[in-house]
This record gives structure tokens, C-alpha cells and sequence, in this order.
């Protein structure tokens, strides 16, 4: 990385703007104007000397010489530079800049200007300004040079919709779009056709300072005073990343766009420049292999649960972060004669690293009464295996234990009321059997002479005295 000074303004640089051939670097200045420099030569070509007030905004137009520059002075004016030459034997050291004349100067706006854009055909131009709206102008850039009245501006149409000062402006390079960024936190995409708000983009918490399409005008880049950066679809209005990596205002912000792949560049505030390269190819092939080795994964476990090779399975289950199927091979482990050495097997096998991951399984399964009796055997097993600093070493351990403990103590309640409901039954049970198999007594015979009342009392009284035992018994 290396860098050369160009010397010549005499107070701050508000903006930079390049050439579409990339031979020319624009400046503007609070000293009230705008410098053409040569890149290869770092040697200045032109000034442009007309404002009255601080340039805060310029643009090359992409297909013919030419400048539009806007002030704090509420005009925008549009720069014939078809005298200067493209290439690195211009001015600066050897001579003076080239000083073109404004072919063009329009009162544009109520207050001063914060951006410009040309469109990609050189017909028209967009500005923004800190009265809240954005204009769109016709642009006649005419033949050769020294003839200025071919340039013109003319006044199209008004964008109005934010809410605060706009702050950024960009063209859409395939599409009769603009984007713009403003104070009031959003992004509006507007048809400078019917000059109508097409969407809306929110997201940043703050002043929206920097606005760049990119990926053939489908997404947009934009920075801001909270520090971020963001990517957007533009057909969607949904944000695709953000990218936080400075600590102030987000000034400055530029792409390179080389077989597909987006260079990005951000400079802020906190005095750092930020280069980001887009990682989108390597994440969706990271995406693919790991879906691949996931999908392999899970057949090895289907075909070793099915072989009954459950240490394998184990391992497997584990490995894939799979809790359902890390409970099914414990749940079919555990009834095998010799399944709680096997498990114990498996658990002492594992790294230490999985040593959390087991216990937030059995955290969680033991949560519901179902699985309530895996967890446990499972935390069980788990204490014997392994040694208690390797435990007490799992990530979030304390965490973990709290959250077994309370429902722990729950199931074992239940439990013991359940063991005392068993002894109860029991104990009925047994006094049932009891009364089953009591002997009953030969009732006696009436006398000759009783009647019929008499034998039915006598009845009574006999039932009386059968149940009067049992009872007591019950």
C-alpha cells in the first residue's frame, strides 16, 4: 500500500469523483472550488473557479468531458473539460491548470447541495440537498468544445418523500432508478420517470451517508453515521449482511467489481479504511460440503442403528448435534443386558469437548416426564465415565446443572408419591383377597311355625351379623 499527496486546494476536501476511463480524479473543496487531476501524473489539470461557497458534491458525466459540481451556494453548475488532455501530460508542475468556464449554472435547490449523479447515458442528473429533496434534471451535453451552448440543464421533475437532509444519491446502471440516502435513517429507490417512490429500504439506525449499486444494479451498498455497512437486494428491500468493522461515521465508500466477485472499500471517521472481499462463492461451497458430509453423516448412523453398532451410532448422533437421534440410541441401548456398561463405554470414549453437549441434552430431555428416566441414566453414566474436572470443565456447566436440578427434584417426588400410591394398593389389594376368601356360615333353619315375616327378620339379622366382621376387617 502506498499513497501521493496532491497539493493545491487550500481547505478541506468535501468529495472525489473518478472518470469512467479512470485517467482523471475530481476534487471539491471548502475553498470554494473543484480540481481535476491527472492519476498517472498526480499533477492538477484543470480548476474550476465559479462558486461562491463551498463545493460539497461532483460527478464526471460517463461518456463525454464533462463536470457537475454542487455548492453550498444552491447552484449546481455543469464543467466543459473537453480541452484537457486524458492522459498524464497535463499542467501542474509545468505550467497552470486549465481553467474551463460553467457552460451551464441553475439555481437548484432551497438549500446547499450534499450530492450529484449523472445517469449512465449522460441524459440525466439527480441532486440531493439538505432541504429534503431530490431533483432531476435533463442533461444536453452538446458538440465540440469551446461552443457552451449546447450544455444545458433543465429541470425535470422534484423527488419528495424524505423526512431529513439527503444525503447520498446513485443511479441505477441498468434500470430508470435512483437510490438516495438521507438523515431520516432510509434508503428510497425513485422512478425518474414518473418520480414516484418504487420502495423503501430501513435498517441503519442513523443518517444514511453513502449509497453504491453494485452486482449489475441488483443490490446496494450503503454506510452510515452508526459505523455499518449494508448490502441490499433491491428487488426484495430486504438487507443481505451487514458488515461492522469501524467505530464512527462511515464517509467514504467505493467497489470493484472483477469476474463476478465484489471488491469493497470503506473509510470512516475513526481514521480507518477498510477493504472487504466478497466471500459469497467460498460460503456457498463451504454451505454445499458441509451439506454433503452432513447427508453422509446421517446414513452411516441410519445403517449403524439398524446393524445395532450402537457405540458407532453414539459417536454419530453426537457428531452431528442430533438430540432425537442421540435418544433414540440411548433409549435402545439401555435395555440391552449389558447396555449400561456399553454406554458407559461410549461416554468414557468421547472428547471433552462434547462432554457440555451431552449434559444440555439430558438438560433438556429432562424437562418432560417421558424422557425424564434417560436424561437421568444417561447423566449417570456420564458422572461414572468421566472424572469430575473434565466436568466441572464443560462450557456452561453451572448453567446446565442449574437447570437439571429443579426439575430432578420434581421427578423424584413424583416418584416417591408414586412408590407410597404402590404400597397403598397393596395393602388393598391384600385386604380384598381377604374378603374373598372368608368363610361364610350355613344359615339356620326357620322354625315350623314362623311365618313368612319372621323368616325374612331372621335373614336381616344373619346379614346383619356377616357384615359386621367385615367391617371391622376393611
Amino acid at each position: 500500500m502506498a499513497c501521493r499527496l496532491l497539493f493545491g486546494h487550500t481547505d478541506v476536501v468535501l468529495g472525489l469523483a473518478v472518470s469512467s476511463n479512470g485517467a482523471w480524479l475530481a476534487s471539491a473543496s471548502k475553498d470554494c472550488t473543484a480540481r481535476v487531476w491527472s492519476v498517472a501524473s498526480a499533477g492538477c489539470l484543470a480548476v474550476c473557479d465559479g462558486h461562491v461557497e463551498a463545493v460539497g458534491a461532483l460527478a464526471f458525466a460517463k461518456r463525454q468531458p464533462a463536470l457537475l459540481t454542487g455548492s453550498k451556494d444552491k447552484t449546481t453548475k455543469l464543467w466543459d473539460l473537453s480541452a484537457l488532455p486524458s492522459g498524464a501530460a497535463a499542467g501542474g508542475a509545468e505550467g497552470d491548470p486549465y481553467r474551463p468556464r460553467a457552460k451551464s449554472t441553475v439555481l437548484g435547490h432551497a438549500m446547499e447541495f450534499n450530492a450529484v449523479a449523472l445517469a449512465p447515458n449522460d441524459k440525466l442528473a439527480v441532486t440531493a440537498s439538505q432541504d429534503r429533496t431530490l431533483k432531476v434534471w435533463n442533461v444536453d451535453i452538446g458538440g465540440g468544445s469551446g461552443g457552451g451552448s449546447g450544455r444545458t440543464l433543465r429541470e425535470l421533475g422534484v423527488l419528495k418523500g424524505h423526512k431529513r437532509a439527503v444525503w447520498c444519491v446513485d443511479f441505477s446502471p441498468v434500470d430508470k432508478a435512483v437510490a438516495s440516502g438521507s438523515g431520516d435513517n432510509s434508503i428510497k429507490i425513485w422512478s425518474v420517470t414518473d418520480f414516484s417512490c418504487l420502495r423503501t429500504l430501513e435498517g441503519h439506525s442513523s443518517s444514511v451517508l453513502r449509497l453504491l449499486w453494485v452486482t449489475s444494479g441488483l443490490q446496494l451498498l450503503s454506510s452510515g453515521s452508526d459505523g455499518l455497512v449494508k448490502l441490499w437486494s433491491a428487488k426484495s428491500a430486504e438487507c443481505a449482511c451487514t458488515l461492522d468493522a469501524h467505530e464512527d461515521k462511515v464517509w467514504a465508500l467505493d467497489a470493484v467489481e472483477t469476474d463476478g466477485a465484489v471488491e469493497l472499500w470503506s473509510g470512516s471517521a475513526d481514521s480507518l479504511m477498510v477493504r472487504w472481499r466478497d466471500a459469497t462463492l467460498e460460503q456457498q461451497q463451504e454451505t454445499v460440503a458441509a451439506r454433503e458430509l452432513q447427508l453422509q453423516q446421517e446414513q452411516e448412523l441410519a445403517i449403524a442403528m439398524h446393524a445395532q453398532q450402537f457405540d458407532e451410532a453414539f459417536q454419530l448422533a453426537l457428531r452431528l448435534g442430533h438430540p432425537r437421534s442421540l435418544r433414540n440410541v440411548v433409549e435402545r441401548l439401555l435395555p440391552l443386558p449389558d447396555g449400561e456398561a456399553m454406554l458407559r463405554t461410549a461416554l468414557a470414549a468421547i472428547a471433552d469437548k462434547d462432554v457440555g453437549a451431552c449434559l444440555q441434552y439430558a438438560r433438556d430431555w429432562n424437562t418432560t416426564a417421558q424422557h425424564s428416566l434417560t436424561a437421568q441414566r444417561l447423566v449417570y453414566n456420564l458422572l461414572k465415565a468421566k472424572p469430575v474436572a473434565t466436568l466441572l470443565g464443560a462450557p456452561q456447566i453451572q448453567s446446565t446443572l442449574e437447570a437439571l436440578l429443579p426439575y430432578t427434584e420434581r421427578h423424584f417426588d413424583r416418584l416417591d408419591r408414586l412408590v407410597q400410591g404402590t404400597h397403598l394398593l397393596g395393602f388393598t389389594l391384600q385386604q380384598m383377597q381377604g374378603l374373598a376368601t372368608a368363610p361364610t356360615d350355613a344359615p339356620e333353619s326357620a322354625p315350623a311355625d314362623a311365618t313368612p315375616g319372621d323368616a325374612e327378620a331372621a335373614d336381616a339379622v344373619q346379614g346383619l351379623e356377616r357384615a359386621a366382621p367385615k367391617r371391622q376387617r376393611v
